[in-house]
């Protein structure tokens, strides 16, 4: 088995390389046409084309590595099992982790990352001690993200929520502190959960354009 370290180093390398292949299509081809790159150690193909543009592949490509290296930081062999795909700012978390809690901090992780958008954790847990509470837990989960489905202040595809012994993580991006408030209170209100804890992100707001200063006949 080779764990993070080893798999970071190996990734980073290929994904620098699909950059600069990247790279080397965007300045030779002009527009959106998206290329087909043929490359790799056993020289078939990983990377077909695509509807996304170069600069969110680029981006997508970039955010993975960070990815990837702060998880190595965060969980160091914990997160050796951990695969990280990354498309059009969208995470998807795959593999196995020793414990609950490694789950929670690969979404953390994920959400904390710029240009993301969404995070899916598929991430299934080998610990076997826990294995009567992960069904309840999974239960206060989808109940949770049910719950914000059906609240118009919530915007559903901005949060990510895990729950570990009762306790119930919200990740993601609010658009406002009220929008957060009613999260937080929608997910206190479901049966079985102990606390919420949240590491959401409030989204800051744009900034005010200044109106044009009135002009008096007098100043024509």
């Amino acid at each position: 088995m080779h764990y993070l370290p080893f798999s970071i180093q190996f990734g980073t390398i290929s994904r620098l390389f699909s950059i600069f292949v990247m790279l080397v299509a965007g300045m030779s081809l002009s527009g959106c046409i998206a290329a087909a790159v043929v490359a790799g150690a056993s020289a078939t193909g990983v990377m077909i084309a695509q509807e996304r543009t170069f600069g969110t592949a680029f981006d997508d490509s970039t955010a993975d590595m960070d990815i990837q290296m702060r998880l190595e930081k965060a969980g160091g062999k914990a997160m050796g099992n951990v695969n990280v795909d990354v498309h059009d700012g969208l995470v998807l978390l795959t593999g196995t982790v020793p414990r609950p809690e490694d789950r929670v901090t690969a979404a953390r992780v994920a959400w904390d990352t710029n240009s993301i958008s969404e995070v899916i954790n598929e991430l299934e847990v080998r610990d076997g001690s826990r294995f009567l509470r992960l069904p309840k837990d999974r239960w206060i989960s989808t109940r949770v993200r049910s719950s914000f489905m059906v609240a118009s202040q919530v915007r559903n595809i901005n949060f990510g929520v895990e729950t570990i012994d009762g306790t119930v993580y919200l990740f993601g991006i609010a658009r406002s502190q009220s929008e957060l408030d009613v999260a937080i209170a929608r997910a206190r209100r479901i049966g079985g959960v102990k606390q919420v804890v949240s590491h959401v992100r409030i989204k800051p707001a744009p900034p005010r354009q200044s109106l044009p200063q009135p002009v008096t006949v007098g100043q024509l």
